[in-house]
């Protein structure tokens, strides 16, 4: 227990349950305190703050002496709060002079006062300690001025509701003068005259006399508050290439169009891995999917591949993604496990813990994408009347190579401002001390791989829909081998792998059946392209036929572009429908599968002895298959 009592000024930094804080801020009763480490933000009354610290909970951080008062004030205060708690537990009227006297003598023998005070002192005494929300540091006298309300108290009580109702709670623009009409509004409603109404200046200064944090949580929320009155993290040290690894995903501000049809798709993500210590770019992916598991392993996989392209990558000790669900799926979980990779989640919608790639963002925005054409620029004053979807003319692989090119040739070999070095010579004297630990190409396709066990059908395996086909299959299923082992990459669906029965180490490729989907293909965008093929009705799947897959992935992507709106006043992206499918579904051409109906041909006009004979030809062969008569063309002539 401290035998002093504690001022709790702003700077004080002091020990909670272990955990170091600093005061911020000391008005109207409250103490807000943050987190040092963190910047985490609290409030406590100044009676709970100090009953805490009188009991031993809170402990000073170091000498401050000018904070603690000294043991005759400490007593005095004490004794004051002594006879003022006791009075407003034990007498209903707090301001009645006989039991206020009663009161004063029980507690004066109970703690041995020699010198009790006045009836009356005591209830001034509990007039300022209430009026100033139980205060008890106003009682020490350590501050000259006027220690009563200016105004009487139903003034009092209407200024502070105004403030509330007019200033604080609105989320719009309100100011002082809002709050002086406020007040006279309500004085007329009580009868008061308007003349007793309080100056702009003296509104002003009760406004300024408020937490600017509460104002600021009034205003914009708690996020916005806890934000902005936090101050920035602590400098993250790496102390060897590749010791720390920050991940996160950006959403690019340019707009891309589709390389066959020039139609514009939207706007892509980037994910990327910057490597503390050199400042390189160890790793990234561009798709136009938002941030998902796949696009994280596609980048993993990249950050493993690169050194042999010559390239800043290899093996990480301690990943900071931007918040770790994509590091729950069991590839991933995986992987990390089996190279001995420590994931450190970065704390949800704090940018501290990712300064070093969320920086970069900022460079590659400024320095490539707003120089291309289509982009939508940060702001849209910078933007004003350009129309960056008429402008758009970059393709995703085009951009790709943009990136490329930027990141190898631009970035690597501009001098930092951190690190006063360009990062690929940084990289290079790093490596010679500390070499990061590296993969063959083969170990890298395999241990990124999800594994699962699949049924052998005729030389070809499922998974998710999708056929893979090798002719060890076939083998394999004649010596009675019905079951193989999976190896799918979650970034490629294009081929698969299987393990050998007979030889665990030996891994044997299964290609794709439909290349021209899997083609690129992730396995989260495929997932939810099946997803989006549910969504589609009976009847537009008989109309779009083969195309019911083309469909899907374009309706999923005007979906994601339209969930991933940032700015609330940015007009809604509609990605058009391509040209082949808006016929399909627009002017289907309807076929009639009845039997008794196509075998009477004759009596279609218009129709010549040679094209009769082909169609009945076609039919006799199979009556019950149609799907090449659907395919069939016909020219306007």
């Amino acid at each position: 227990m401290n035998s002093h009592l504690l001022i709790p000024k702003i700077g004080l930094r002091f020990l909670l349950t272990g955990t170091s804080f600093e005061v911020s801020w000391t008005s109207q009763g409250m103490v807000r305190y943050s987190a040092i480490t963190g910047g985490k933000i609290y409030s406590i009354s100044i009676e709970k703050f100090t009953e805490k610290y009188h009991s031993g909970e809170i402990k000073l951080n170091g000498d401050l002496s000018d904070s603690v008062l000294s043991k005759e004030k400490t007593r005095d205060l004490l004794r004051k709060q002594e006879y003022i708690k006791t009075v407003l537990n034990s007498v209903s009227h707090p301001y009645s002079h006989p039991n206020v006297y009663k009161t004063i003598i029980d507690v004066s023998r109970r703690i041995k006062d020699h010198s009790p005070p006045s009836p009356r002192s005591v209830m001034r005494w509990i007039k300022l300690y209430l009026d100033n929300d139980k205060d008890l540091y106003v009682l020490n006298k350590i501050k000259p001025g006027n220690k009563f309300l200016r105004f009487n108290i139903e003034i009092e009580q209407i200024i502070t509701l105004a403030i509330r109702e007019c200033y604080l709670e609105p989320k719009e623009h309100r100011s002082s003068i809002d709050v002086i009409a406020f007040i006279k509004a309500k004085m007329l409603e009580q009868d008061i005259n308007v003349n007793q109404c309080p100056s702009l200046r003296t509104i002003q200064r009760r406004i300024k006399q408020l937490d600017p944090y509460v104002v600021i949580r009034a205003k914009k929320g708690a996020r916005i508050a806890n934000t902005t009155f936090k101050a920035a993290g602590i400098k993250k040290e790496s102390p060897f290439v590749m010791a720390i690894v920050e991940i996160d995903t950006h959403y690019l501000d340019i707009f891309i169009i589709d390389e066959e049809s020039k139609d514009v798709m939207g706007r892509p993500f980037l994910t990327c891995a910057i490597d503390i210590f050199t400042r390189c770019i160890v790793g990234w992916y561009l798709s136009m999917l938002p941030v998902n598991a796949s696009s994280t392993l596609a980048t993993f996989k990249d950050m493993l591949n690169r050194p042999h392209n010559g390239l800043p990558g290899g093996i990480p000790a301690l990943i900071i993604p931007d918040n770790g669900v994509e590091f729950k799926n069991n590839t991933m979980s995986k992987i990390c496990c089996e190279l001995g990779i420590t994931i450190q989640p970065a704390q949800n919608r704090t940018p501290d813990d990712k300064a070093k790639i969320e920086r970069f963002f900022g460079t590659i925005t400024h320095n490539l994408i707003q120089k291309i054409r289509g982009t939508t620029f940060s702001n849209p004053r910078e933007k004003a009347d350009y129309d960056p979807q008429k402008n758009a003319s970059i393709t995703l692989a085009k951009l790709r190579s943009y990136l490329t090119e930027w990141i190898d040739e631009i970035y690597h070999k501009t001098i930092h401002s951190s690190i006063s070095r360009a990062p690929i010579l940084a990289w290079g004297d790093a490596v010679k001390i500390t070499p990061p630990i590296l993969l063959s190409k083969f170990q890298i396709d395999v241990i990124t791989r999800k594994t699962v066990k699949r049924n052998i059908n005729h030389g070809q395996v499922k998974f998710l829909y999708l056929t893979y086909k090798s002719h060890v299959l076939t083998t394999l299923s004649a010596q009675g081998i019905l079951e193989v082992i999976l190896m799918v990459d979650e970034s490629n669906l294009e081929y698969v792998y299987f393990q050998d029965p007979f030889d665990s180490s030996n891994y044997i490729r299964a290609d794709s059946t439909d290349p021209t989907y899997t083609r690129g293909l992730t396995l989260y965008e495929h997932e939810m392209v099946l997803e989006e093929k549910k969504k589609i009705s009976k009847v537009d799947k008989e109309k779009l036929g083969e195309h019911v897959t083309d469909f899907a992935r374009w309706a999923l992507h005007q979906r994601i572009q339209s969930e991933v709106k940032l700015n609330k006043k940015a007009k809604q992206l509609k990605i058009e429908l391509p040209n082949h499918l808006k016929v399909l579904l627009e002017d289907p051409i309807e076929f009639n599968l009845d039997e008794q109906k196509i075998d009477s041909f004759s009596t279609l006009p218009l129709m010549s002895s040679q094209a009769k004979d082909l169609v009945l030809d076609s039919l006799s062969d199979k009556k019950d298959n149609y799907s090449d008569f659907l395919t069939w063309e016909f020219d306007d002539e």
